[in-house]
């Protein structure tokens, strides 16, 4: 339906930039023939927070209005001329678009990624002898996250492309292909060596000097690792040139990488140039912004610090920096103004790291002795129901006040205390040993037996008074054996106790084995020669074996 010379063809979520308008009025009085013009498609893409850049790629969308001129291919398509499987011949152009369709919210409601590898695999089934299907196989798998995939597409394009002649999309196949071995299969030595066979063959490519310094830095090589992020910010100069560049490499990416090498290895002060030069050419940039205000706090420049990690904040309201504010807040000793930020941030953030910080902030509370923290505690239990951090602060919590109102004599209050932690921490030793005590003295000794056998032997100083207090209960009940058997699994766990020696004793000379009592009663003096010895003098008064009695209390003395 064209009717004109040349045509411009535009997806609906891209757009033309004003400064391509003189170019285009231009072609008005230039002649078509069966050659096309190179425009440059930027990418928009929201992964770095803040950043302005994104992935930019040369495509034919301006060629002839000619018969002979027909799109090829199912997904990536491209013009060529008499049904070739290569691009028409074209010249580069000052003319470019912007293309939305990556940003996180698009790709999520069209699951692009799943589409076009459908679309793709059957491309690949028709031609499986065209090196670009491959190349957008793999790249598109490595987009999915299906990395060995993405390797096993790549590789194939690879030895294809070796085949015939040079195309300009295997440089960046190559590099995502270093990149995939690199961050995503910790394969970095294979990594660097396709990201130098993309050099061999683009070798002003700033996307394959940053993965090779990417590979060199996981191999732990920091300094050659440097070099190659000190090229690719001079590659920024032939961005245009290659088929695929991430325009953010030279602005941001690799001086943050430099940066990072340094920040490994502890050298906070040549790590900051780096930073502050990222920071420059991208002012808003999220991980710089992170990185650097790590970079002032621990060179002591804390306020520096806390005016980035504020800004950070209220910039973004996100999760990472909500909870890097407050936790620096916390590290410098700003307690209240830590708990404000909490109060304010951890609604926005919800979800675990709200708990998190609700759970912080009862610890904070606690620690400066402003209370126990339990509205906090609970609005993080109510986030994290499953958070053993949180369960073990609010059971803590419980056990403190059963504690402090069994000391006060308050045995039903100690008891609604304890439970109220028991539902929250039901395997809290501590929490079953005060709901025991309190159940103890309410009367209520069946209760309390329950308690006690609930209490994890893996908790041994809890354990060990649980199973002496189910010894004395089950004595005060009649039920010897049972008493005998709490002793000895007491025993097991805690070794001999003097407690439990004497106890023993006494249970047994309340079931009538006097002469085992009397033997245990002795067995004791050399753990506790005066308290034993006050105990086998009344075992032996009670026996009627007075002078026996005179004798082991004298030698006490003595």
């Amino acid at each position: 339906m064209a009717t004109k010379r040349w045509i411009l063809q535009l997806d609906a979520d891209e757009e033309l930039l004003p400064e391509s308008e003189p170019a285009i009025h231009a072609l008005k009085n230039t002649p078509a023939h069966l050659k096309g013009l190179f425009i440059r498609c930027s990418n928009r893409s929201n992964q770095y927070r803040g950043a302005g850049g994104g992935v930019s790629h040369l495509t034919v969308r301006i060629f002839p209005n000619h018969a002979r001129i027909r799109y090829y291919g199912a997904i990536h398509e491209f013009p060529s001329v008499d049904g070739a499987d290569i691009t028409l011949p074209a010249l580069p152009s000052p003319v470019a678009i912007l293309h939305h369709g990556y940003l996180d919210d698009v790709m999520e409601a069209r699951s692009k990624f799943a589409r076009n590898l459908s679309i793709i695999e059957a491309s690949v089934q028709r031609h499986p002898g065209d090196s670009f299907n491959w190349y957008n196989l793999g790249v598109t798998a490595f987009l999915a996250g299906q990395y060995e995939r993405a390797v096993e597409a790549l590789l194939k394009m690879r030895g294809l492309a070796r085949e015939s002649a040079m195309r300009a999309f295997v440089p960046n196949g190559l590099t995502v292909l270093a990149d995939t071995l690199t961050d995503h299969l910790q394969r970095p030595e294979e990594g660097l060596g396709y990201a130098r066979e993309a050099l061999e063959i683009a070798g002003t490519y700033g996307n394959a000097h940053f993965a090779a310094g990417r590979a060199l830095e996981d191999l732990k090589r920091y300094e050659e690792a440097r070099e190659m992020f000190r090229a690719a910010i001079a590659d920024g100069a032939h961005l245009s040139k290659h088929y695929v560049s991430d325009e953010d490499v030279p602005v941001w990416k690799a001086q943050n990488c430099i940066a990072g090498t340094y920040l490994v290895q502890g050298d906070d002060a040549n790590a900051l140039p780096w930073l502050e030069e990222a920071l420059r050419n991208s002012p808003g940039t999220h991980p710089v912004r992170h990185n650097i205000a790590g970079a002032y706090e621990r060179l002591g420049r804390l306020d520096d610090a806390e005016r980035v990690l504020k800004a950070l904040r209220d910039d973004f309201d996100d999760t990472l920096s909500c909870a890097n504010y407050a936790n620096f807040l916390l590290r410098r000793g700003k307690d209240r103004e830590a708990i404000a930020a909490i109060d304010a941030d951890a609604p926005r953030v919800g979800g675990e790291t709200a708990a998190a910080m609700y759970a912080t902030a009862a610890a904070v509370i606690q620690r400066n002795g402003w209370g126990d923290g339990e509205t906090y505690l609970l609005q993080a239990h109510e986030l994290a129901p499953d958070s053993p951090q949180t369960a073990a602060l609010l059971g803590a919590m419980y056990c403190s006040r059963s504690q402090n109102a069994i000391a006060q004599g308050d045995f039903a209050g100690a008891l609604a205390h304890a439970e109220a932690g028991l539902k929250i921490a039901p395997g809290d030793g501590g929490l079953r040993y005060n709901a025991a005590i309190a159940c103890v003295n309410l009367q209520r000794k069946d209760d309390a037996l329950v308690h006690l056998s609930l209490v994890d032997a893996q908790n041994a100083h809890v354990y060990e008074r649980a199973e002496y207090m189910r010894a004395v209960l089950l004595r005060e009940l009649g039920d010897y054996t049972a008493a005998l058997h709490a002793l000895d699994r007491m025993q097991e766990t805690c070794g001999v106790q003097l407690d439990a020696v004497l106890l023993r004793a006494a249970i047994l000379e309340s079931s009538g084995s006097a002469g085992e009592a009397e033997r245990l009663f002795q067995s004791a003096l050399p753990l506790n020669p005066k308290r034993a010895a006050v105990e086998l003098a009344s075992f032996y008064l009670r026996a009627g074996r007075i002078a026996e009695a005179q004798q082991v209390a004298q030698q006490a003395l003595a």
